[in-house]
């Protein structure tokens, strides 16, 4: 392990502690009697919610490439798609911005013999995928419920709007950057010259070359998307199956630690979950420690209650230190990996 990721971890378990002890600070007695009290079936539909969550990935990596025609000679297994799903999650929690999970991801699919051309097309396949799926369903709960929300919390949603702004952006700027030629010129001739000029990089020719490889790989993988309707419906069906299994795990811990929350307020549950998500995105702190629990608190705890720190504690744990912690183990046990560090 290298010395910044061992500083992200220590950033992450400070964070955390300061976060239990915050949570704990008032009300520890009621908090650890619902954990001694916990329902282990409802824990235990939480974390199968979680396996399936991220198993949607796995299925999609494997079907993607013992589909593809350049690879097909050669099988790609359930546990090399496994692996590569697991690594992503590990270096994504480690990261700011999640920005790590992509690179390794990339790195891992290269030992297993896949090409870059290839893994950076299914990786951004994957998310030009996910970042319209969610658009689309936090516009729809925006434009039905906008008043019901804006009106219970009118002083954090405007975060919420900012985090929806921002991914409107960033997939409109997909779209152009998949469409629109002038975008491109754009890009070459005005936005690379003017952060050359702040020095942000040395070489504005060589990013221009760069951003020219890059949208011409971007173009040929939206073109794979449009174009193969298999690939598209089953990425599709399989982000939205995502956002409704990965933002329902609230519904579950609350279950679990026997808070009596109707079935009729899950949906409610996973769009307020998603926005929780929407403003921590943008959170520079490896996992966005700190401020996702600060906000899952402000926008569920007036659903849970008393409850609300034992479920934030029991939902952060499932969501992301678990995630963290196996996407560890199965980096550390990675066969390829093991092989560079024995040559």
């Amino acid at each position: 392990m290298d010395k910044k990721t061992k500083r992200n971890f220590i950033i992450i378990l400070l964070i955390t502690f300061l976060v239990m002890i915050l949570s704990f600070k008032n009300d520890y007695q009621n908090i650890l009697g619902m954990f001694r009290n916990i329902d282990f079936r409802w824990f235990i539909v939480a974390v199968m919610i979680m396996v399936i969550y991220n198993l949607l990935d796995v299925y999609f990596f494997h079907y993607y490439f013992n589909k593809d025609s350049k690879i097909r000679k050669r099988k790609y297994t359930f546990r090399q798609a496994l692996e590569v799903q697991q690594t992503g999650n590990f270096f994504s929690a480690i990261t700011p911005f999640a920005s790590g999970g992509q690179f390794a991801q990339v790195m891992l699919f290269s030992k297993q013999k896949i090409t870059t051309e290839q893994s950076a097309s299914v990786l951004m396949l994957s998310f030009i995928s996910w970042q319209t799926v969610l658009v689309i369903f936090t516009s729809i709960a925006l434009v039905a419920k906008y008043n019901h929300f804006a009106q219970i919390f009118s002083g954090i949603f405007r975060l919420v709007f900012i985090g929806y702004g921002i991914n409107v952006i960033v997939i409109v700027g997909l779209f152009l950057a998949a469409f629109s030629e002038g975008f491109h010129r754009f890009i070459f001739n005005t936005l690379i010259p003017f952060l050359g000029k702040l020095h942000l990089f040395k070489n504005v020719v060589s990013k221009q070359e760069e951003a020219k490889d890059w949208l011409a790989l971007f173009k040929q993988t939206f073109a794979l998307l449009l174009n193969n309707k298999d690939i598209l419906i089953r990425r599709v069906v399989l982000d939205t199956l995502k956002i409704f299994t990965f933002y329902s795990i609230p519904f579950f811990a609350a279950k679990a630690l026997n808070i009596d929350i109707p079935f009729n307020r899950l949906l409610e549950i996973i769009v307020l979950s998603s926005f929780v998500f929407l403003i921590a995105a943008f959170i520079p702190i490896p996992g966005a420690a700190g401020g996702t629990e600060g906000t899952f608190l402000l926008l569920l705890g007036p659903i849970f209650g008393v409850g609300s720190a034992s479920v934030m504690l029991l939902w952060r744990f499932l969501t992301y230190y678990l995630v963290m912690f196996v996407g560890f183990l199965f980096f550390a046990n990675i066969k390829e990996m093991k092989a560079d560090k024995k040559s």
